[in-house]
């Protein structure tokens, strides 16, 4: 079996850092005086929690078998891999990177498969430039997709 491997994600220790600092002020503002303020510090800690257990629970990478077509996320626990089922390459006709930015330091890129219904799906997130850029190429010589290079 021949085939390509690409981190799915490298943005783990800023969304780990991001959801941590959102929790520790929910946690500080827990006590505060009015009952809303209370309330909403617990909200922001929700929010932190579930943002923590999305970026944990994420897949490390994604395969893709160069004779089938067929691209597969791994590591999955069980209640995450109905989100993260196998995606077949060969039902696509281009393949682009998209930049995206968080707040106003941080711009990272997603690399997205189109077919001709305008459906989009993502196959690798927030990665950086030259990583997207080859990532593209890649798939696009190997499965004969259009290469829309960055969007």
């Amino acid at each position: 079996m021949n085939s390509i491997e690409f981190p799915y994600s490298e943005g783990r220790r800023t969304d780990a850092f991001l959801f941590s600092s959102l929790a520790l002020a929910g946690l500080v503002g827990i006590n505060k005086p009015p009952a809303a303020a209370g309330f909403l510090a617990a909200l922001l800690v929700l929010i932190s929690i579930l943002g923590l257990l999305k970026t944990y629970l994420a897949p490390r990478r994604v395969t893709i078998d160069s004779a089938t077509g067929i691209a597969t996320f791994s590591p999955l626990s069980s209640p995450v891999r109905r989100f993260y089922r196998p995606i077949s390459i060969r039902d696509y006709s281009s393949v682009h990177a998209q930049m995206n930015r968080k707040a106003s330091f941080a711009t990272y890129y997603s690399v997205e498969l189109s077919n001709h219904k305008g459906e989009s799906i993502f196959i690798v997130r927030k990665v950086p430039k030259s990583q997207a850029e080859n990532a593209c190429a890649s798939i696009s010589s190997l499965f004969g997709l259009t290469n829309r290079g960055v969007v």
